[in-house]
């Protein structure tokens, strides 16, 4: 395979036929929001195949000018055989929807792309998958850590989003729809664009793109040989008329064969909830966690953090919280796990980074959480938690987490005041494994952004 990209690139260069760069600017987006198929019934194999020839460069369907921006001029597809170690560790943030890198050595900062929707990088750090620009008019983007070699390697008209970089760097997973409705973290928004979505695969050597299954949510193993993805919801709840309900976490090989149901939401049966979501894989790869919507109960939209064996399921309570949950992030180690709740219906009536918790919590200790029915047994137990965080990412080491957090946030504001109730910018916060607070690194940040710490 590395011979085949070797000789993808060498093509290119005689030929000078790499995608050249766009010269105009598109109006940076802003925030980040954050069919009926049933799970048993999800086809083992693609679907879809189109091929995207790695050197070439299809004749977009929309204007030039709805093209965004990058900051380097892009070249052959990167892979993990040339793309250049970084010169240090560096974190990855939104800043007015331009990706932007802070070194953690030389607390500097260099701008890596323009019009960035959302973004991800391989384990390793080395190559940047991005969104560039909003709805069907964004595609996926391919390039290495400092931004250069980018390739659009998608040309399909289609939102993407949930993007997951094969561990060997050389696939990527993502959600697909064929619709313009915004990806929010809510239990209408979730519903609403994985019930429109299918999970796709594209293989960047060859560039053929296919279908996998209909879903939402990919998650690529840390071996690279199973995908988790959620199911489209195919019901509608007693109290919504949206598809809002019964689904599962699903588990393929690569190939998209030998899928079986991890975990399941069947509203029928009040413990399983209306959805389950967002799985993530521990480091290990030996367990698979993911969130489970339980509804409306007591004032607040109740959500459980659930973990099990990845070959076996059977997941256990590991935490719970409030409104709508990210996918779980794990310390390196996987000693600790970091978990995101964004509950838009906050009894006390907050707004912008009020809506926000973190809660970091030990694995495979025994504790205990409340819930309207009773207190129940978890597998894991709440370390420390704060207020306000809207992204975490764990150091390469482990030590420390980055928190998004208010531009003006500082540690002795009272947790239950209603202080940061607008969406503006905000600010990354250091902070150690067991809670310590530290320094802040970085201001300006998006709202919402995502984060990445890159060794």
């Amino acid at each position: 395979m590395q011979k085949y990209l070797v000789l993808s690139l060498l093509a290119c260069i005689m030929l000078a036929g790499c995608v050249k760069d766009p010269v105009v600017n598109v109006p940076s987006p802003t925030s980040i929001p954050p069919t009926s198929i049933p799970p048993t019934s999800i086809p083992p194999t693609a679907v879809r195949t189109t091929s995207i020839p790695p050197t070439a460069v299809p004749t977009l369907a929309v204007p030039p000018t709805a093209v965004p921006t990058l900051i380097v001029p892009p070249s052959a597809i990167p892979s993990t055989a040339t793309a250049k170690p970084a010169a240090e560790a560096e974190i990855l943030f939104l800043r007015g929807g331009n990706l932007v890198a802070y070194g953690i050595r030389t607390r500097t900062e260099h701008t890596l792309a323009k019009g960035v929707r959302s973004f991800t990088a391989t384990p390793d750090g080395l190559l940047l998958a991005l969104v560039i620009g909003t709805g069907r008019l964004g595609e996926i983007w391919v390039a290495q850590r400092d931004g250069s070699a980018a390739q659009q390697v998608t040309h399909n008209e289609r939102a993407e989003g949930d993007l997951s970089w094969a561990p060997d760097g050389l696939a990527l997973a993502y959600s697909s729809v064929d619709s313009d409705d915004p990806h929010t973290l809510t239990w209408e928004g979730w519903s609403r664009w994985c019930a429109a979505s299918e999970v796709r695969i594209l293989a960047l050597g060859d560039g053929q793109e296919r279908s996998l299954a209909p879903g939402c949510d990919p998650a690529f193993a840390p071996d690279g040989r199973r995908i988790a993805f959620a199911t489209p919801p195919t019901s509608p709840s007693a109290e919504q008329s949206f598809l809002s309900a019964n689904n599962a976490v699903h588990l393929v090989n690569r190939q998209g064969q030998n899928g079986w149901n991890f975990a399941a939401a069947k509203s029928a049966a009040r413990a399983q909830g209306y959805l389950v979501y967002a799985p993530a894989w521990t480091p290990s790869g030996e367990q698979l966690s993911y969130q489970r919507f339980l509804g409306y109960r007591s004032l607040v939209d109740i959500n459980i953090t659930e973990i099990g064996d990845s070959f076996k399921g059977d997941g256990q309570p590991l935490v719970s919280g409030a409104g709508w949950m990210l996918p779980v992030r794990f310390r390196p180690d996987g000693k600790q796990a970091a978990v995101l709740e964004h509950n838009v219906g906050d009894a006390r009536g907050g707004s912008g980074y009020e809506t926000w918790k973190l809660s970091v919590v030990r694995l495979g200790v025994a504790g205990r959480m409340f819930l309207p029915d009773g207190e129940v047994a978890t597998v894991g137990s709440i370390d420390w938690q704060t207020p306000r965080v809207t992204a975490a990412a764990w150091s390469p080491d482990g030590s420390s987490l980055a928190l998004a957090m208010p531009d003006g946030w500082q540690p002795k504001d009272p947790a239950q005041e209603l202080l940061y109730q607008t969406e503006g910018a905000g600010a990354i916060w250091r902070y150690a494994a067991d809670g310590t607070i530290g320094e802040r690194l970085v201001k300006g940040v998006d709202y919402a952004s995502p984060i990445l710490w890159l060794p």
